[in-house]
């Protein structure tokens, strides 16, 4: 009777057990099912997070890519604008090289000209005045010479003059000169004689 007891006793306690395990089951799968409705909440949440990141970033990227198309356009716009610009001005700068040039061109010429018409005024100048020199020249060396010649003849004639009386004077003093030496001669040999003959030697006038 006991071990009947004791198995019944068993058996309800194991009932009991059951029962106990079941509703803890029971109670775990309901905390399960919420944490998996909780998962599969927050699992939709993060697709939808996700699609809309990802749509923020699709649309980030195609604004960005408008932006770049823009920017690139706007660059090539410039660039068309800097090229178009710079050949102008370097087909401007051309021909006002190409004309610059050709006016120096045209200066140098004309200069060479203007020096060359210049160069050849002062040699017809210069040999008109040279010409003229000459001619001028000649004029006066023959005026010279015929001047010289009346003064050279001039000249002769005073000093045929100035001989003539020159001479005279010398000529009397000579004549004097010849007397006074005759004179002395005369003295002598009378002084000489008186001495001679020891007597008085005379005065003479």
């Amino acid at each position: 009777l006991m071990r009947i007891a004791k198995v019944e006793e068993l058996i309800k306690e194991v009932e009991i057990l059951s029962q106990n395990h079941e509703r803890e089951v029971d109670r775990k799968d309901a905390i399960i099912q919420m944490l998996d409705r909780d998962l599969e909440e927050a699992d939709e949440q993060h697709q939808m997070g996700l699609r809309s990141h990802l749509m923020n970033v699709d649309a980030l990227i195609t604004l960005q890519r408008s932006r770049l198309l823009g920017m690139e356009s706007h660059f090539e716009r410039d660039l068309d604008m800097i090229e178009h610009e710079f050949r102008a001005e370097f087909e401007d700068m051309k021909s006002t090289h190409k004309r610059t040039a050709k006016e120096m061109r045209d200066v140098n010429e004309a200069i060479k000209d203007e020096i060359e018409r210049q160069e050849q005024d002062l040699r017809t100048d210069f040999e008109g005045l040279q010409a003229d020199y000459r001619g001028k020249h000649e004029e006066e060396k023959q005026v010279m010479k015929v001047t010289l010649e009346n003064a050279v003849n001039e000249f002769e004639r005073q000093l045929d003059l100035s001989l003539i009386h020159i001479s005279e004077p010398t000529r009397l003093l000579s004549i004097s000169y010849a007397v006074f030496c005759l004179k002395k001669k005369k003295t002598q040999k009378h002084i000489w004689f008186c001495l001679l003959n020891n007597t008085q030697t005379p005065h003479y006038t």
